[in-house]
């Protein structure tokens, strides 16, 4: 798992990737940190990079580019990246929320902070390598259930809409739904569409639209409930 670190001082930099050698340990998986101290550097390599990090951890406040502005930045090339900001004030908590990050950590960070954020991503890091396998037309397919944007149902029929591909299969919703209970990721839509909220943009009254572009509408009396749920998720409650 490769993680991204930016903040324009050092000392920081080096005590996150400590924390991040020091989990990673504890945990038993493998993650590779890369640290920055400047932000037009981190978005050069961001873009380079072939495969990208799963986790951004930026600091709010830095001379030549905030953190916000940064994730902003992503945000508008269509990235899904989980982010983690941090800064010395919970002042910018609220911006946080507004660039759909899944952590904030007010400076300074301890261990126990940085491990208690990085556990709301337990149950999404086993979504990296979690496959599903589906029939889509006379083949058989297995997906990342990462990989996985929106499902929708047409006719006798479910579409499933991934990263690189669109899949017909002859499974119902609910049986889709089924398949990926476990997946905290994944919220029903009405009867139609089932959603991976780690590929959501953001969520409208009447809309959510989708990192690709797409536009899934809400039916009337889920509109309170899909927002509270988004909400929930982008904060880490669940």
């Amino acid at each position: 798992m490769k993680i991204f670190i930016l903040d324009d001082d050092r000392e920081s930099v080096a005590q996150v990737e400590e924390f991040i050698t020091e989990y990673a340990k504890k945990m038993g998986v493998t993650m590779h940190a890369r640290g920055f101290t400047d932000p037009e550097t981190f978005l050069q390599e961001y873009d380079k990079s072939e495969e990208k990090p799963y986790l951004v951890i930026l600091q709010v406040e830095m001379k030549k580019m905030s953190g916000i502005e940064v994730a902003r930045n992503l945000r508008k090339k269509g990235s899904s990246v989980r982010l983690i900001l941090m800064d010395v004030s919970d002042k910018y908590a609220m911006d946080a929320f507004d660039v759909h990050a899944d952590g904030y950590l007010k400076k300074p960070v301890t261990y126990h902070d940085f491990a208690s954020a990085m556990s709301r991503f337990r149950a999404r890091f086993a979504t990296e390598s979690h496959t599903i396998e589906v029939r889509a037309e006379r083949s058989k397919v297995n997906l990342h259930t990462a990989d996985i944007l929106f499902a929708e149902s047409i006719g006798h029929n479910v579409w499933i809409y991934s990263k690189e591909a669109e899949y017909k299969t002859p499974l119902t919703m609910s049986k889709l739904t089924e398949v990926l209970q476990d997946e905290k990721s994944f919220l029903s839509c009405g009867r139609s569409y089932l959603v991976n909220m780690a590929h959501i943009s953001q969520v409208e009254n009447e809309m959510i639209i989708m990192n690709d572009g797409s536009r899934i509408p809400i039916p009337v009396r889920l509109r309170k409930s899909v927002s509270e749920k988004y909400r929930e998720y982008c904060s880490g409650r669940i």
